[in-house]
């Protein structure tokens, strides 16, 4: 079942426009991201979700239940049962853990048993009596989503939630996270611009651009067969560079590779745009004197992985091209080598994909 759906969803402020011609979903029970650069329209499309604006143009829908139907119809956000959680968290710093949490239910029920079990869910259950300046980042973000799920709303917001948290922290809050949505069965909109945050936390990502959705699908699916050259840069690293479609193939200055191709996008002899991700990239020796060997131009080593740029000899090359190796990498910086890619690549024709300026690019 599908509990938020959004159709062609407009807003503008001024003369700047905002979002255009947005449609989502967001079936029940699910986490979604809404992924996407700075000024891309993420934060506005949350708020008019909350009822903090008003659409322009379009519908929101909550449980088959028009809550902004422009123009026609309105529900205000104290009655959208909408659980919203701000970047910073805001909490009441004059108030306890117990009674943040316990905010915004009714008089009756802030001092019973709906606040005890959130703070047995966001293990912090002996911390009931304390302020928010007593409590370390994580912790004030696990309260913070605690009094969202309180009132048992039919859908949470997180509006870059862990974007004030130290970057050893955001992994093991993320999963915090993720857990307590899962454990409270609450449906869930994320909007973020950290790639990794949405591919690691949603069921299904939403990459949105210049105001309008371009892309919805499952993490892995956005990684392998992103809709066109920009989204491939912006979800993950990518090599990008020139090619030509063959009979099953693109021919390209790494061979001819076979391809994986959105549909009715090949024609055999038309120019194309490759996508090829860096960990396809596998590097083996060659002898320093080799004529136009690749050689390493540095290695950045991760413990779990190794990311290494290589730059292409050959005059008509790539030009710089980004690998991503298992462990360690058994080459020094200067090493000559040879670069071969592993299965099969995602092309577009330059014409459909609009993508000849991605040329050569290593992102």
């Amino acid at each position: 079942m599908t509990w938020l759906e959004i159709n062609d969803l407009h807003k503008a402020f001024g003369p700047s426009t905002v979002l255009t011609g947005v449609d989502l979903t967001v079936p029940t029970g699910s986490l979604t991201a809404i992924l996407g650069p700075s000024g891309a329209g993420k934060t506005t499309l949350l708020r008019l979700i909350a009822g903090f604006e008003r659409a322009d143009q379009g519908t929101i829908s909550l449980g088959g239940l028009a809550v902004d139907a422009a123009g026609s119809s309105w529900v205000p956000s104290e009655r959208r049962r909408i659980g919203y959680v701000p970047q910073e968290g805001s909490l009441f710093p004059h108030l306890t853990v117990a009674k943040n949490i316990g905010f915004g239910l009714p008089r009756a029920a802030r001092g019973g048993g709906r606040v005890d079990e959130l703070l047995e869910l966001i293990g912090m259950p002996g911390l009931a009596g304390r302020y928010p300046h007593q409590l370390s980042g994580g912790q004030q973000q696990r309260v913070a989503l605690a009094r969202a799920l309180a009132t048992r709303p039919q859908l949470v917001l997180l509006d870059e939630p862990f974007s004030s948290l130290d970057p050893s922290l955001r992994a093991e809050v993320r999963a915090d996270v993720r857990r307590l949505l899962r454990a409270a069965g609450a449906t869930a909109l994320l909007v973020t611009h950290d790639q990794d945050e949405a591919l690691s936390l949603a069921d299904r990502v939403a990459v949105i651009r210049c105001g309008r959705v371009c892309q919805i699908d499952t993490p892995q699916g956005l990684y392998d067969t992103p809709a066109d050259t920009e989204v491939a840069g912006f979800v993950g690293d990518a090599n990008l560079f020139p090619g030509v479609f063959l009979d099953r193939s693109v021919r390209t200055a790494l061979g001819d590779l076979p391809v994986h191709c959105r549909a009715g996008t090949q024609r055999t002899g038309a120019d194309a745009v490759v996508l090829i991700r860096p960990e396809q990239i596998k590097l083996c020796p060659v002898a320093p004197t080799a004529a136009d060997a690749d050689r390493i131009l540095d290695l950045e080593y991760h413990g779990h992985d190794s990311v290494v740029r290589i730059s292409a000899g050959a005059a008509d090359g790539p030009g710089v091209i980004l690998a991503r190796i298992a462990g360690q990498v058994p080459y020094a910086v200067g090493s000559a080598v040879t670069m071969t890619v592993e299965g099969p690549v995602l092309a577009w024709c330059v014409d459909v994909a609009g993508a000849s300026r991605h040329q050569s690019a290593a992102h």
